[in-house]
């Protein structure tokens, strides 16, 4: 057991990271929102949760914030009250009603700082007052707090989403990934009769000549571009600057045809949760059996034979009965389409 280095993530990445936590912790169904304004969250759920206990499980609406910082002071105290200063400013949104944002039945305040415990003056039960005063002004059901420690022991815990976020890694970490990443997806029979079920739909769909006018949240998800103003723009560019050009006339080619299907199935409901499904592989898998490898300096023809290995080959067995028609050309592009949109990155 160890506290990470957090700070070495970054805000975005620190976000992806609480993100997938609460997807392993709270729900699966939690709902990421990509770089932007975000209305006082980073990600949402509503419905029943498997958290804090089965015994005391919540149900409503959550909201989940991530505040990060880059430079922790030497002195947590001042870090702390960064941290209360930071919650303040997020639930004073929901108190503003020129806003018109929801109201939560819950909220998580997540942080990559360490809250002190001592008692009433730590800055933990700082922070766990702030929300009580607020709880009592949104009519909060429940709250909880995920500061440096907290998430750590969840990382623990989570080997997959510890090995996903390179710079979280260990070197035995990225060895053992290397070793067992297929062990990661024993569940192929669970997501092979998932996407059954989801073939089944398209086809009772298309048999009742069904169209859907819209975009389903999670490929909304996938297609919102998420780079930082700051980051190199564009698949091109991202190729280049992790090196690995020589993949670009692939990932252009291969990146296009995908987009063609997308437009091909933008009417149908069904396709799109096709889509999206096996575009959440293709993200998990890179993150699981691929991003070791270049975190460990592998070569690009070590690299190059995991994605086809450990996301293509997969997710081409996933799709046996292929009712929309999906080639290996359009499946290499849910790679490259990932990566243009920054879901997906070849630099650790």
């Amino acid at each position: 057991m160890a506290d990470y280095d957090l700070t070495r993530l970054g805000d975005r990445e620190f976000e992806h990271v609480i993100q997938a936590l609460a997807k392993a912790e709270i729900a699966p169904g939690v709902t990421p929102f990509g770089e932007g304004p975000d209305g006082a969250r980073e990600a949402t759920y509503e419905g029943s949760m498997s958290y804090p206990s089965d015994g005391d499980a919540w149900d409503g609406y959550l909201v989940i914030q991530a505040k990060f910082k880059q430079r922790p002071a030497a002195n947590p105290g001042p870090n702390g009250t960064w941290f209360i200063n930071q919650i303040k400013a997020d639930l004073d949104k929901f108190l503003d009603g020129s806003r018109g944002l929801r109201l939560p039945d819950y909220y998580l305040a997540t942080t990559n700082i360490h809250l002190t415990p001592a008692e009433e003056t730590g800055t933990y039960d700082r922070a766990t007052e702030t929300l009580t005063d607020y709880a009592s002004q949104l009519n909060l059901k429940g709250f909880d707090i995920w500061a440096l420690d907290d998430i750590s022991r969840l990382l623990d815990g989570n080997d997959a989403i510890r090995r996903a976020f390179a710079h979280l890694v260990t070197p035995g970490d990225a060895l053992a990934a290397l070793a067992d990443a297929a062990d990661a997806f024993k569940g192929t029979a669970l997501r092979a009769s998932s996407m059954r079920s989801l073939i089944a739909r398209f086809k009772k769909e298309a048999e009742e000549n069904e169209t859907f006018s819209g975009v389903i949240p999670k490929l909304q998800h996938y297609s919102n571009v998420i780079d930082a103003p700051e980051e190199i723009q564009g698949l091109e560019g991202k190729l280049q600057v992790a090196g690995y050009d020589s993949f670009l006339h692939l990932g252009l080619a291969t990146k296009e045809q995908f987009a063609k299907k997308l437009t091909e199935f933008q009417f149908s409901r069904s396709a799109q949760e096709i889509l999206s499904f096996l575009l959440a592989e293709v993200f998990t898998r890179f993150h699981t059996g691929v991003l070791p490898a270049i975190a460990s300096d592998e070569s690009q023809t070590v690299v190059l034979r995991l994605v086809q290995s450990e996301v293509i080959d997969p997710i081409s067995d996933l799709v046996e009965d292929n009712v929309l028609d999906l080639y290996a050309d359009e499946l290499t592009g849910m790679l490259y389409f990932l990566t243009g949109n920054c879901h997906i990155k070849w630099t650790v």
